[in-house]
């Protein structure tokens, strides 16, 4: 996990410098941080290519926290139109540790029998960003947002059974999907307090990794 936040750092120091060139030529550029809660709605009904129910359990995962950080500027579009300045990209790093689960076998056969299990979700993804701006206000912009990008799930799982007990897990790597609203409050010109309200899903081998993820944090405005 730790080579995952490397790798998240380093490409949001990439994409901060180049911001930085951005900001020198007035697209708007913005940098942002801040912590974030997911409500999951995972639907884990198999590990390993085995069904869980066959053992007993029906993994009912913990919500989480989280924290984010991203970059994002002004998609530069000619003034001529109007939705010029209307349009942000943005690319955002998030990391949740500790979707956990603990239960018991219900089944005769595997009575005492118990299983843990922790799941890691990282995000690496890039959004377009709209945020009309609605009359006169400059101090509140809300926005909607559609983007994707990449998953990677670490899994944990220990079973104990009969005073023995065995783990194991494994990391996937796939794509993920992202929509929602949020808003920025400005505080000054420069400075502004984001909340936001995104549904994230995954694909593939992580097409059962889905939750809904809330997120408080600044952004800095150059």
């Amino acid at each position: 996990m730790k080579k995952i936040l490397v790798l998240t750092g380093v490409l949001i120091m990439l994409a901060a410098g180049v911001s930085t060139v951005y900001a020198e030529q007035g697209f708007g550029v913005y940098m942002g941080a801040g912590g974030s809660y997911a409500f999951e709605i995972l639907d884990v009904d198999q590990y390993n290519g085995y069904y869980v129910d066959e053992y007993g359990v029906s993994p009912d995962f913990d919500s989480t926290y989280g924290f984010y950080a991203l970059v994002g500027a002004r998609i530069p579009i000619p003034e001529k139109f109007r939705v010029a300045r209307m349009f942000c990209f943005e690319i955002e790093g998030n990391y949740m540790p500790g979707f956990d689960w603990s239960g018991k076998s219900q089944l005769s056969k595997h009575k005492g029998a118990s299983i843990e299990m922790e799941l890691d979700v990282t995000t690496i993804t890039g959004a377009i960003k709209f945020d009309p701006k609605i009359g006169d206000m400059d101090i509140f912009r809300p926005y909607l947002l559609v983007g994707g990008g990449l998953m990677i799930g670490e899994i944990n799982t220990t079973a104990s059974f009969k005073g023995r007990s065995a783990s194991g897990g494994n990391t996937e790597y796939d794509p993920c999907a992202k929509v929602g609203l949020g808003f920025d409050y400005y505080l000054t010109e420069s400075l502004s307090v984001n909340m936001e309200g995104t549904y994230v899903t995954g694909f593939h081998d992580l097409d059962e990794v889905r939750y809904f993820n809330t997120s408080l944090g600044l952004a800095l405005h150059m």
